[in-house]
């Protein structure tokens, strides 16, 4: 049955998505259960997009409808699969710190010149001369691996050292 209001026409439908004048509507997606998506269910999932969290009340207010409308769009979105869930993202809560032993070989320099001068890194926790095939071994801690990678390389520059190897801790065991 059509009527008209100003100068558009309606087209009343049942739930199954039967014209109430007898005629079948058309589906844009092969399930039939599912009834197209339209500007305003496209705004609704981009604004919960945004946050999952928004409510209805403002979900109403941003779309022009009653919110008893938008929760019955969300819920057949819900029911439909096109929203198939609710979640967070999670921005960087406080970003894990990451250890590592740095081997320094030194070339012309003794440790004994060489540890004043790295003991003036703040990410240096430990400096201790060793033996074997290595001279020196840090302990170092760095927010990022890009900060772990330029801390090493800093080091590296530094007059006197030959050689850096870099050994991240992957676990703590004690």
């Amino acid at each position: 049955m059509l009527s008209r209001t100003g100068s558009r026409f309606f087209r009343q439908f049942d739930r199954f998505g039967r014209s109430i004048a007898g005629e079948r509507r058309q589906f844009d997606t092969q399930d039939n259960d599912r009834r197209p998506m339209d500007s305003i269910d496209r705004t609704l999932l981009q604004l919960l997009e945004a946050d999952s969290r928004t409510p209805v009340k403002t979900l109403a207010a941003h779309v022009g409808l009653a919110r008893s409308s938008v929760q019955a769009r969300v819920r057949k979105l819900e029911e439909t699969g096109v929203i198939r869930a609710y979640t967070i993202r999670i921005s960087d809560p406080e970003p894990a710190e990451i250890e590592a032993y740095l081997w320094i070989r030194t070339g012309s320099a003794t440790c004994a010149a060489i540890a004043p001068v790295v003991s003036k890194f703040e990410e240096v926790l430990q400096c201790r001369s060793i033996s074997g095939d290595r001279d020196m071994v840090l302990l170092v801690r760095a927010r990022t691996l890009d900060g772990l990678a330029e801390l090493r390389n800093r080091i590296a520059a530094l007059d006197g050292i030959a050689n850096v190897e870099t050994h991240p801790v992957l676990k703590d065991w004690i």
